[in-house]
């Protein structure tokens, strides 16, 4: 993991897909409804991995097809779709032409999404399915700078090549049976990247008026990038269990993270994260405060209905105090601008009090997570 001279996102993605070609990177989720001998309908899931060396062909080959199609340095294309494999084939694909990024998720209003295109000058739009190619057809006219629209749904079939109008497919053979000549170029664009380039224009949600692009650099992103991995102490061998949109940088971070490392993400939904916990046992979890707020209820719900209320709360007591003494000892206890360095105590008390509500309490949510997973990452103004 200790590599120099990787400045930006293309030179982090080139060293992790050569170092650790054969590992998988992302596994996606594919399910079918099984109907038993009782008549009874059931769900069956796997998940279906890709190696960093067959994303690597992928994203090479879609950076080759933009480049045919039309794309130049340094400009925006814009993403509008959720979290998944071809949302990141697109973006690394993108990034890899010097690029750079407007990312966005489905549930935008026609609103924003025409103020964003508009604002960001993109005339290269990629959406996820065909229901968003329909709404952005819908107020085309209201967009004039945007010349080539890509869907990324593999079952879409409504190409119109005269109008500049493919599905992510046609831009990935277009990309394979390209000319040597360009990509050669597509290489060179992605190795002329430097870390002042712009990486992505991020916009506001809108809440408080028309939504606002943030630049950041791939030294922005970067920066993070080489410095999250040893605050958290991941390792290339943990699996990374992805439900946050993409289009939120607390996501985006983690998953170049991910890359960088080594290690696997395993993308599942709200509908399905629980069996995902089971079916995938990741050690860790990416999550906003209102997922871990809605679990905490959710174990307090139970509790209170047992009746264990103020046992569990004595319990609980007792093992912040064990939480922070052994922070303390590690040199993990952050501390607050102007607040003095405190050492917490825990008494044997604590420790044993701590061992029981292990036994008695914490043991049945943490069963819920699998076996291997080790803590949940979060960020968000609330905390």
């Amino acid at each position: 993991m200790e590599v120099k001279g990787l400045h930006t996102i293309n030179d982090m993605w080139e060293n992790s897909s050569a170092i650790y070609r054969n590992r998988k990177v992302v596994c996606e989720r594919i399910s079918k409804s099984v109907k038993s001998a009782d008549g009874k309908i059931t769900e069956e899931a796997e998940f279906i991995p890709t190696t960093y060396e067959k994303l690597e062909e992928l994203i090479t080959a879609a950076g080759t097809g933009l480049l045919e199609a039309g794309l130049k340095e340094q400009e925006a294309v814009c993403c509008i779709s959720e979290n998944g494999k071809r949302w990141l084939i697109c973006d690394q694909a993108v990034l890899g032409n010097r690029a750079f990024n407007v990312p966005r998720g489905v549930s935008s209003t026609d609103g924003e999404l025409i103020y964003i295109l508009k604002h960001s000058g993109a005339r290269f739009v990629i959406v996820e399915t065909e229901n968003e190619f329909e709404r952005l057809i819908a107020f085309k006219s209201k967009i004039p700078k945007v010349k080539t629209i890509i869907v990324t749904d593999k079952d879409f079939s409504r190409e119109d090549i005269p109008n500049r109008i493919y599905s992510l497919d046609y831009i990935i053979e277009l990309g394979r049976k390209a000319p040597l000549k360009s990509k050669e170029l597509f290489r060179k664009r992605r190795r002329d990247t430097v870390p002042e380039d712009i990486a992505t224009l991020m916009y506001t949600s809108g809440t408080s008026g028309t939504p606002k692009g943030i630049p950041l650099t791939h030294a922005n992103i970067m920066h993070n990038v080489e410095t999250i991995p040893f605050m958290l102490d991941v390792k290339g061998d943990e699996k990374f269990l992805s439900i946050l949109p993409v289009w939120h940088i607390l996501e985006r971070t983690v998953e170049y993270m991910v890359l960088r490392i080594g290690a696997s993400l395993w993308y599942t939904n709200r509908y399905t994260i629980l069996k995902d916990f089971e079916l995938v046992n990741p050690t860790h979890l990416v999550s906003v405060p209102r997922l871990w707020l809605t679990v905490y209820n959710g174990v307090m719900t139970n509790i209170k209905k047992a009746g264990k209320e103020a046992v569990f709360k004595k319990l609980y007591a007792h093992s912040l105090k064990v939480l922070a003494a052994d922070r303390y000892k590690e040199g993990r206890q952050y501390l607050l601008i102007g607040r003095e360095e405190v050492k917490p105590v825990a008494t044997f008390i604590d420790y044993l009090f701590h061992f029981l509500a292990g036994k008695l309490i914490y043991r049945k949510v943490t069963k819920k997570l699998g076996n291997s997973f080790i803590a949940g990452i979060s960020g968000g103004g609330s905390l």
